[in-house]
């Protein structure tokens, strides 16, 4: 399985992941894909109250405006609260649902809601775009001994 991080339309079909913070509150990657497959991902997540708790999955067939066999939502929790050893945990259970599923390439596009100011005052400070990717992939890869190319 390859797996990919970016912020564009993923190239190749295959799963496509993004992110869902706590209370169903979509990123602005995810409220993207939204707009482009006419609501389907928040029809979805108002359909089954997917929470967007940390380390929740959910899975949805993929839309036919979306280039992708399935697309994944990731529960990321509250932004305030989401650190490198959430994003490892989640690389983790995104590779775990996925390893499995016969998928050959999967594209990652997460990423995290502006922090509101008084989220931010006393917490650490929002991981940048280089560490989320990062500490994803170390997850993802921890998680299976490193057996399948990132790229």
């Amino acid at each position: 399985m390859d797996i990919s991080f970016s912020s564009s339309l993923p190239s190749v079909p295959g799963a496509l992941v993004v992110s869902v913070a706590e209370g169903g509150v979509l990123t602005p990657l995810t409220a993207r894909f939204d707009r482009e497959s006419d609501g389907a991902i928040s029809r979805a997540v108002s359909l089954v109250k997917f929470s967007g708790k940390s380390g929740k999955l959910m899975e949805l067939v993929a839309p036919r405006e979306i280039e992708a066999t399935r697309i994944v939502l990731a529960g990321i929790g509250k932004p305030s609260k989401f650190d490198s050893h959430v994003a490892e945990e989640l690389g983790a259970s995104i590779v775990k649902l996925l390893l499995t599923s016969g998928e050959s390439a999967v594209s990652l596009m997460i990423d995290l809601p502006p922090a509101k100011a008084k989220e931010r005052s006393g917490s650490k400070p929002p991981l940048s775009s280089a560490e989320l990717v990062a500490r994803i992939a170390l997850g993802a890869v921890a998680h299976t001994g490193g057996v399948f190319p990132i790229i």
